[in-house]
């Protein structure tokens, strides 16, 4: 048996295929290119080959790839890759691809480290996760469940698959959070009790973040809602992503536009965690890698481009404003070695 080595789409929570019924029944809009171009191809293969051992025999996914090599900004294209197995192939056999298959496409997206390199979910596409937020009681029996989707200025939280204003429970915008990439969720869970950690998922399957709420910080956590345990695992690194990008790309934005207004971060009176979320959102920018990025010619990597050749010593001017803040008579403190995160 050999792997192939692929960038597979999660499909709807699905890495690979293996119902063939399932995939002709989804009708969700974002993926009418899918459907309208590659459904009917697979389903002809299928036909060709028996259905009855197509769905048996057969496994198919979907990869994104570069419409040209050696051009990322052409852009990707959707295709299909299948695969079938002989007619003597054992169930137990089967059933052994379909989960080492899962278990290694699993790994290699969850120990990735670039977030350029992991797919995004796309903007108002629905995500149902769970959800906490520091500030909210905590005297419920399950944990909060929404239908979730990204905008281009923060995170919405529904009660109905539809984006409906009325039905809104929760959301937040990208300038809301201090740290772009997030936590692992094992100490926020540890700090609201096991009792209410339990009505989450594994730790594994949620991501943490620390946020500004009118000056003061909040944890908050965002779960997959999958209960298989390798699909929340992806599921909960394309979130990451996503969120990474969307709100990395907000925060740049805005350090550029007080930059070209000549009133860089380090100018302005912020308050202690918006300070912090400046120096966070720089020390990130140390390690990205522009090479990664998918595409050279949109707005946004021009903006990282820019604000790369300058970040270094905006950071060091914010750590010392941070410094000065924490040590002013005002706030009491003894400086940056004093300040402990107690903003759970």
């Amino acid at each position: 048996m050999f792997y192939l080595i692929l960038s597979f789409v999660f499909f709807d929570g699905v890495a690979l295929f293996d119902n063939l019924d399932v995939f002709r029944k989804i009708k969700t809009d974002i993926y009418l290119d899918v459907i309208t171009k590659i459904q009917p191809k697979i389903v002809k293969v299928a036909q060709a080959k028996g259905e009855s051992y197509f769905k048996k025999y057969c496994f198919f996914a979907l990869r994104q790839k570069l419409k040209i090599e050696t051009n990322k900004n052409e852009g990707k294209i959707m295709t299909s890759v299948i695969f079938c197995f002989n007619n003597q192939t054992t169930d137990a056999e089967l059933l052994r691809f379909f989960n080492d298959y899962n278990e290694k496409y699993s790994s290699a997206v969850t120990k990735e480290e670039d977030f350029n390199l992991i797919q995004r979910y796309r903007i108002k596409q629905n995500i149902f996760i769970q959800y906490y937020q520091g500030m909210s009681p905590m005297n419920y029996e399950t944990a909060p469940e929404y239908f979730s989707s990204f905008s281009e200025e923060g995170l919405v939280m529904n009660q109905s698959k539809e984006l409906n204003p009325a039905t809104v429970k929760q959301s937040f915008r990208y300038d809301q959070i201090i740290d772009c990439d997030g936590f692992s969720a094992i100490d926020l869970k540890a700090a609201i009790g096991k009792e209410i950690a339990d009505l989450y998922r594994d730790d594994s399957c949620c991501i943490s973040y620390l946020t500004n709420w009118d000056g003061v910080g909040s944890k908050i956590m965002i779960c997959s809602a999958y209960k298989t345990l390798w699909k929340c695992q992806i599921d909960i690194k394309i979130i990451r992503s996503t969120m990474y990008d969307l709100c990395m790309r907000n925060k740049i934005k805005d350090f550029f536009a007080a930059r070209l207004q000549g009133h860089p971060k380090s100018t302005l009176n912020l308050n202690m965690i918006e300070r912090i979320g400046v120096i966070d959102t720089m020390f990130l920018m140390r390690s990205f890698n522009l090479t990664t990025y998918p595409t050279n010619n949109t707005m946004e990597y021009l903006l990282y481009e820019d604000q790369s050749k300058v970040n270094k010593e905006a950071m060091t001017e914010n750590i010392i404003k941070l410094d000065e803040e924490l040590s002013s008579k005002k706030s009491g403190g003894g400086g940056c070695e004093e300040y402990i995160d107690k903003g759970i």
